[in-house]
């Protein structure tokens, strides 16, 4: 098991940096990399967020968690609890079976929150078709998994927030045992509010380095960028992914593949220019309210065995 640890409050950057490093030259003469097929180099993964529940309730999480789920919500993406479905994991397999990637990330909300049933259905669909995954965790439920399963992840990266770090350590004393993966720990010790980073000036009409190399897949949606669901949850609002069902990024599309490929002409202009006007990535650090993480009284830090 080789363990990686990423520090303080510049854990992202370093981690992709080592990312970059790790995957280099992985099949890159390989004509069905999906980095070839796209044109982008410097390529990473696809991120695929399988449920939108956590466990904990974070200050100004990127994805709402800490926004209670109700049908009443007057936020639109806290309307309904979603997670992957074993056809939505198959039609995704399907459609990217003669694509190479270099991993697929599953994130949440919290993943391992995920039924054991149907957690344990989609890890072997992924693995039936050849597919490498990895798994962005805070440990939840990660001492309740068999260890056949966590053997299927080519990855195990833990979101360390301080408040769940004694229980990062007992997972990772679980994992040494028998685990042969690559572990990374994140540490998180601050959320920022991007909503106030975004809206920022030095962030409009910016391009990013990290357009298309980090696509995310969220309820059968393609994003050509994976902050794009993180933008429209944050400005809560549901055109982003309008938009890209309208007009074929959708695991729904026999054809989806070619639509990614044609990129420069199937995006519609609406989400390119919410790439370039309110995305917070270019200028990271501007304007950003920073907070601490917090243990809560309704947090749950793992599930008891």
């Amino acid at each position: 098991m080789r363990t990686v640890l990423f520090p303080g409050d510049t854990g992202y950057k370093s981690y992709v940096r080592v990312i970059r490093g790790l995957r280099k030259y992985t099949k890159s003469m390989d004509p069905r990399h999906i980095g070839k097929l796209l044109g982008i180099k410097n390529f990473l993964y696809v991120v695929y967020k399988i449920n939108n529940y956590c466990n904990l309730n974070c200050e100004f999480c990127n994805y709402a968690c800490d926004i209670p789920i109700s049908k009443d919500s007057s936020h639109p993406c806290r309307r309904k609890k979603e997670e992957i479905s074993v056809e939505e994991a198959t039609l995704f397999c399907e459609r990217f079976k003669k694509v190479s990637i270099p991993e697929i990330q599953w994130t949440g909300g919290e993943p391992t929150m995920l039924p054991t049933g149907k957690f344990n259905a989609v890890i072997d669909i992924f693995n039936f078709y050849g597919k490498d995954v990895g798994i962005l965790t805070n440990g939840y439920n990660l001492l309740n998994i068999d260890k056949d399963v966590l053997k299927k992840f080519k990855s195990i990266y833990f979101d360390d927030h301080v408040i769940n770090r004694e229980h990062i350590d007992r997972c990772i004393e679980y994992l040494k045992g028998f685990y042969r993966g690559l572990v990374m720990i994140w540490t998180t010790p601050f959320h920022y509010d991007f909503h106030e980073t975004m809206k920022h000036d030095s962030n409009k009409g910016k391009s990013c380095s990290r357009w298309m190399t980090e696509i995310k897949v969220d309820d059968y949606v393609v994003y050509p960028c994976c902050t794009m669901p993180a933008m429209m949850i944050l400005d809560k609002s549901t055109r982003l992914r309008e938009e890209l069902e309208h007009s074929g990024w959708t695991l729904r599309n026999e054809n989806l593949i070619e639509t990614m490929i044609n990129y420069r002409k199937t995006l519609p202009g609406y989400v390119i220019d919410q790439c370039l006007n309110n995305c917070w990535m270019p200028n990271y650090d501007a304007g950003r309210t920073r907070v601490k993480i917090t243990l809560k009284s309704k947090d749950i830090i793992f599930k008891k065995l």
